[in-house]
């Protein structure tokens, strides 16, 4: 009997073990969990690729069956690298250990930031009736996507393929317009300088001395005849020094311009205003003296040369090819 109970004694011990052993191993070991992605939804843009992963108790799983809704819009590897084909919505699975697993993948359109235009001048220095072309960029790259525009029209125009001209001297700002996005260009325009014109004004120089005496001279007939005297007009003079050297040119004596034009037409150019004008000319002598002595000896250039009506007074010398004077006297009031 005595034996019977130690062995049952033992019998429970042990089965006290077992149950023991048993309840210990069940509380060591973790449930098993749902499998998760690293991104439920997610934003992918054209051209670009985001990497989705699936964990199941935190540790990455590998197989993985992944899928797309949409290939056309994004696309799926084997590794859950997902790729942005064109903009729209898809919806990105995962099938992990039977379940699956979803993910809202969006994919955008890159913004694209356009750089502002560059002119290949930012200045243009243009004679009138002349033109240049204004060639614009961007981002290195030359673009017909422009919209020109002038600040002043009536200065220089600029047509729909960048080509400006100058018209009357002054500033104008050409704008460049692309996208949005504006770049100026500013335009100075010139007279153009003829030939005469530049001798004209080298002889003002040359023969000051002969316009000073011709002033001189006049100054002294219209104090005898009781007129006050005429001061030298700069603008008078050059429009004086490019008639005389007009003539000089083609050595003839005449108050219509080679062109058709009259002196005062030629001074409307140049800017002068006036109320009363009027023209001397004269040709072959050799002395200021001479040619105002001249002028005072013939009734109609006399008439110029005394009026009460003129103020200002322009001079001008040419020389022919052979050495002879061409003169001119401009009065204004």
């Amino acid at each position: 009997m005595k034996n019977l109970r130690k062995g049952l004694k033992i019998a429970i011990l042990t089965m006290a073990a077992v149950t023991f052993t048993t309840g210990f191993a069940t509380t060591d070991v973790e449930a098993a969990t749902s499998p998760k992605l690293s991104k439920t939804a997610a934003t992918v843009m054209v051209g670009k690729t985001n990497t989705l992963k699936a964990t199941l108790n935190g540790k990455a799983v590998t197989k993985v069956t992944w899928s797309t809704s949409n290939k056309a819009i994004a696309t799926v590897s084997t590794k859950g690298v997902v790729s942005g084909k064109k903009a729209g919505t898809v919806s990105i699975k995962a099938k992990v250990s039977g379940k699956t697993l979803t993910c809202k993948v969006t994919v955008k359109n890159p913004v694209t930031v356009t750089a502002a235009p560059k002119l290949d001048k930012t200045a243009l220095a243009l004679k009138v009736g002349n033109t240049s072309t204004l060639k614009a960029t961007v981002n290195g790259s030359t673009t017909s996507k422009v919209t020109w525009t002038t600040s002043n029209k009536s200065i220089a125009t600029v047509t729909t393929n960048g080509i400006v001209k100058g018209l009357t001297a002054g500033n104008a700002k050409i704008t460049a317009k692309v996208n949005g996005k504006a770049v100026n260009c500013t335009v100075t325009v010139t007279k153009t300088t003829s030939a005469i014109e530049t001798t004209a004004k080298a002889n003002m120089t040359t023969y000051k001395q002969f316009m000073n005496d011709v002033v001189k001279y006049t100054n002294e007939y219209r104090a005898k005849n009781g007129r006050k005297a005429v001061t030298m007009d700069n603008t008078l003079a050059l429009v004086a020094s490019y008639r005389s050297v007009e003539m000089a040119q083609k050595d003839v004596l005449s108050h219509t311009r080679p062109d058709g034009s009259k002196f005062y037409d030629l001074a409307k150019k140049y800017g002068v205003s006036y109320t009363f004008i009027g023209e001397n000319i004269g040709a072959y002598q050799m002395s200021a003296k001479e040619v105002v002595d001249d002028w005072y000896n013939s009734a109609g250039h006399r008439a110029n040369m005394l009026s009460a009506n003129y103020t200002k007074i322009g001079i001008g010398v040419g020389v022919t090819s052979d050495g002879y004077y061409y003169w001119t006297q401009i009065f204004k009031g």
